[in-house]
C-alpha cells in the first residue's frame, strides 16, 4: 500500500493506529483485497474516489479483522449515494441498507462520513451496515 494511503488510514482510524506494525500490514492487505473484491458504485452523481474506497473498506475490515473470512463474500457491490436516498424496495428514505438478496451494501456518503467524525457516539452508519452484512455472511456458512 502506498505511504500516502497508509497515512490516510492513520489519520482516519484510531483502530489502525493502535495495531502493531505487523497487524497494520495485515489491515492494509485486507483493505486492498476488499477494494479488489467489491464493486464501488456511485449513485445520483456521486463520484467514487480513493478516499471513498479506503474509508468504506477500512470500516468493513475493522469490523471483520478478527475473522479469517473478512471479505463479506455475499456482498459484491457497495452503492454510495451523496445523501439519504429513496428506496424503491421499502418506499422510504434511507441512510443505508444491507440487502443480501441483491448482494449490496448501500450508504449515504453524508451520513457515512458523519459516523466517522465522532468515534464515541455509537452512531456509525458504516459499522451498522457492515454488522448486518457480517451477520448475513456468517449465517450463510
Amino acid at each position: 500500500m502506498p505511504a500516502v494511503e497508509q497515512e490516510f488510514l492513520k489519520e482516519n482510524y484510531t483502530f489502525y493506529k493502535s495495531l502493531s506494525d505487523k497487524n497494520q500490514r495485515l489491515f492494509e492487505y485486507r483493505v486492498i483485497k476488499f477494494i479488489e473484491h467489491h464493486n464501488f458504485v456511485g449513485k445520483d452523481g456521486f463520484q467514487i474516489t480513493k478516499e471513498t474506497e479506503l474509508l468504506i473498506s477500512g470500516t468493513a475490515i475493522m469490523l471483520s479483522f478478527g475473522y479469517s473470512e473478512y471479505l463479506y463474500a455475499m456482498f459484491s457491490t457497495i452503492l454510495i449515494y451523496p445523501k439519504d436516498y429513496y428506496s424503491e424496495i421499502t418506499e422510504q428514505n434511507h441512510k443505508g441498507e444491507t440487502n443480501p438478496r441483491f448482494g449490496v451494501v448501500v450508504f449515504s456518503w453524508e451520513d457515512f462520513k458523519a459516523g466517522l467524525a465522532i468515534e464515541d457516539d455509537n452512531l456509525h452508519l458504516g459499522l451498522h451496515e457492515f454488522t448486518h452484512a457480517l451477520h448475513f455472511n456468517l449465517s450463510s456458512t
